[in-house]
């Protein structure tokens, strides 16, 4: 049966939704913020990776003599003397590696970048030194292909159906052959490489046979339960700490294999190992986001959308199938009368793919928005306006499922109306001031609820201090502030008496903080322990001799340091010097209705659970958002600039509207690099990534965005979870890759349907 939350009368409001500057804004900005790699880890030694530039081959001899000589050097691993570990699972097999491949366990080159060796050394700069002077000599194989774009590419492979089920509805070809106007196209996406500010790192200690791990992680149970595997020793016996991660969304969120070699080094020296990934190495030993290609038709029937064929086929490796299913979103968008969506994948001599913000959404709505708004130009419509005409707000359309809540139709009226949709010209190319054309463009943004089980602990004291545990992570989203406002609203206590702990595998079990699950979720399972706490409170004060003795403990409240039943109150003190040891401490858990109880020995072990997403069985679940986009185009030069950006969003109760807006705005810019800025360059004659630095890897900076404003659109969902909050972090990006093409093709008349969106594109069309 599905669950309905009382959430207006449930939660409090006074600070929930209050936009509150982030809890560790002081410590961060003052250099105190202490992450894995400020760890203290006396006496350590340091390690460095040796990468190869092959990327197929088999390596045929290894001289490490010169390494060796360095002074200080005190270990050369390579796969030839590497200790055997057990098999940790990757992410898609339910564990917590980004691939099924350990690089080092035989002598195949299976990508260029593959790591084949670590040296450590008593100094950073022995460490390199001796890595310079590791010699790996490869055996080349065949003609490597890192690109699924390239002319020799592999063919896509359809994928089967127990990995993917085609969605289908109706009659595609018929509903096509019938509409007022089709497109169909083809859109593609590139290869992008995350570059978070604060690199890969692993610090690793072994002492009394307990290995202690310091990594700017995502998931820290998940990643304690992957090095329990990989070194076969129970989940207890590993610790996992990252207080702070500096920049991740999907890089650190699955385990990279350094992580393994950092921990295997440490126990066979019997010292601290720390291991730092350089800028120069991220591109190749941690994730990104693969190619794709969107095959798309769209039609149009009687001024609505009426149908949608979609095929997304995704880059993956040669040794893993991984792809997003990108046709999940763009099938249940609009009220399609028929519909087909395919997923497939395209292998290719590169590391496994991973998760980067929207991993579905950015590519698959950049072929389904871009074709939207083509369809709307052929058909002479205003793209909002079939938008709104073709709106799914009176059922999920693949399987007519009643959705929790849908608030496009809104955002879509409340973004036109502060961009000023209605002035704009319907014809391209009619507005030029100057050497510079300007355009303005439109996309719709969806992102599916997730949910997934969650745990926390609230510890109240007599002094009505609290603290909350939960082991999340604080990425720069506002995890600690948020959780902070629920504790501190639901047992009245001021914001500066909560303390929230956050970033250790000791705490509280939870799983990936990714697609934005993590506020909604483990906010629910804090609220639930303040809760709890409440009721042992009101039971305390309620019970023979207690300051409230007679009142329904059910109608207690605390609120402003006082326990409050009818037209009675009493300090919250008071109340607490009568409880033993002066401390109550609950834990609240959260399981979404639809998981399994049988799964619950998996997630109290290692975070893993069903992530439950667009459907369960009663409801659809998604935030909605829309992207408006002006464009300046120079008409000579092919220069794009977006002088103004609005977005308006729907995304359920606002925990935070300081910290909502900052992911919001954050992920509306991102999009903007996404799609005029971002790939990764390749030398297709050795399958190597070309532009592997900061310095080469572009991306937006002040000059490209004059203006960025986000508006939140206030919706009420009672069925997401106790807190009513949808996720937020992930909306903002997805659909602005096509509302900025939508707004250079209305700026210039050229439509141009592979990203990034450059200058020299512009000018060779």
């Amino acid at each position: 049966m599905a669950e309905t939350y009382d959430v207006v009368t449930d939660v409090n409001l006074p600070l929930i939704g209050e936009g509150r500057p982030r809890y560790e804004a002081r410590a961060k900005v003052t250099g105190t913020a202490r992450y894995a790699a400020d760890e203290p880890m006396p006496g350590a030694l340091f390690a460095r990776l040796v990468t190869t530039p092959h990327a197929t081959g088999r390596v045929t001899a290894i001289d490490d003599v010169a390494a060796l000589a360095v002074a200080g050097v005190r270990l050369v691993l390579t796969h030839r003397n590497m200790p055997g570990l057990g098999a940790a699972k990757a992410y898609f097999a339910g564990g917590a590696m980004q691939s099924s491949r350990d690089p080092m366990e035989t002598d195949e080159i299976a990508y260029a970048g593959q790591t084949v060796g670590l040296v450590v050394a008593e100094t950073p700069e022995a460490a390199r030194l001796a890595a310079d002077r590791l010699v790996v000599e490869v055996a080349p194989s065949g003609s490597p292909v890192a690109s699924m774009h390239a002319a020799d590419a592999p063919a896509p492979e359809l994928l089967p159906e127990d990995a993917h089920v085609p969605i289908l509805k109706g009659d595609v070809e018929a509903a096509l052959a019938e509409a007022d106007a089709v497109v169909r196209a083809e859109y593609r996406t590139p290869m992008q490489h995350h570059n978070p500010i604060e690199l890969y790192f692993t610090g690793a200690e072994w002492r009394n046979g307990i290995l202690t791990a310091y990594v700017p992680s995502q998931w820290v149970s998940g990643f304690r339960a992957g090095l329990a595997e990989a070194f076969g020793v129970p989940t207890e016996m590993v610790r996992v700490v990252s207080r702070y991660v500096g920049g991740g969304f999907g890089s650190k969120g699955t385990m990279l294999h350094q992580t393994v070699l950092a921990a295997a080094a440490a126990r066979d020296l019997g010292a601290p190992v720390k291991l730092y990934v350089g800028r120069d190495q991220m591109f190749t030993v941690g994730s990104f986001r693969g190619q794709t290609t969107q095959t798309i038709a769209v039609g149009l029937k009687d001024g609505r959308l009426s149908a949608l064929d979609h095929r997304q086929d995704s880059q993956t490796s040669r040794f893993d199938t991984f792809f997003l299913p990108g046709t999940e979103q763009t099938t249940r968008m609009y009220d399609w009368s028929a519909l087909r969506g395919l997923e497939g994948v395209v292998r290719t001599d590169v590391n496994t793919p991973g998760f980067m913000r929207a991993p579905a959404e950015v590519p698959a709505l950049f072929g389904l928005e871009s074709a939207v708004d083509e369809l709307a130009v052929a058909a002479g419509v205003d793209p909002v306006e079939l938008r709104l005409a073709s709106d799914a707000a009176g059922g999920e359309p693949v399987d007519g499922l009643p959705w929790t809540s849908h608030g496009l139709a809104e955002c879509l009226r409340r973004g036109a109306d502060a961009f000023g949709w209605a002035d704009r010209p319907a014809e391209a190319r009619a507005q030029r001031r100057g050497d510079w054309l300007f355009g303005q463009g439109v996309a719709s943004a969806i992102y599916p609820t997730y949910t997934k089980p969650a745990t926390a602990e609230v510890r109240f004291g007599s002094d009505l201090s609290v603290r909350v545990s939960a082991a999340a992570c604080e990425l720069g989203g506002g995890t600690y502030t948020i959780f902070q406002q629920i504790a501190a609203n639901e047992l009245g206590v001021p914001m500066e008496s909560v303390r929230v702990e956050v970033g250790s595998s000791d705490l509280p079990v939870n799983g990936v903080a990714g697609g934005s699950t993590q506020t909604a979720g483990i906010g629910s399972a804090v609220l639930e322990a303040c809760r709890r706490v409440r009721e042992e409170v009101a039971r305390v004060v309620t019970r023979p001799g207690g300051a409230l003795e007679g009142a329904d403990a059910a109608s207690v409240r605390l609120t402003d340091g006082r326990a409050v039943a009818g037209d009675r109150a009493v300090p919250l003190r008071e109340a607490m010097a009568t409880v033993p040891f002066g401390i109550i401490e609950m834990r609240g858990q959260w399981v979404p209705s639809g998981v399994a109880l049988s799964e619950t020995r998996e997630f109290y072990r290692s975070g893993a659970a069903t992530q439950l997403g667009f459907l369960t069985e009663d409801f659809a679940r998604a935030a909605f958002g829309a992207n408006f986009v002006e464009v300046a185009v120079h008409a000579l030069t092919g220069e794009i600039r977006v002088p103004r950006m609005v977005g308006a969003f729907a995304f359920g109760r606002v925990m935070n509207e300081r910290t909502a807006r900052s992911q919001l705005t954050g992920g509306m810019i991102w999009g903007v690099g996404s799609v005029l800025h971002e790939a990764t360059e390749l030398d297709h004659r050795y399958a190597r990534h070309v532009n592997s630095d900061l310095g080469e890897y572009f991306m937006p900076v002040n000059a490209d965005i004059a203006s960025v404003e986000a508006i939140i659109v206030e919706e009420e969902d009672r069925h997401i979870n106790p807190l009513g909050a949808k996720g937020v972090g992930e909306l903002g990006i997805t659909g602005m890759a096509a509302a900025i093409a939508n707004a250079v093709h209305h700026a210039t008349g050229i439509r141009l349907r592979e990203a990034p969106i450059r200058m020299e594109h512009v000018l060779a069309s």
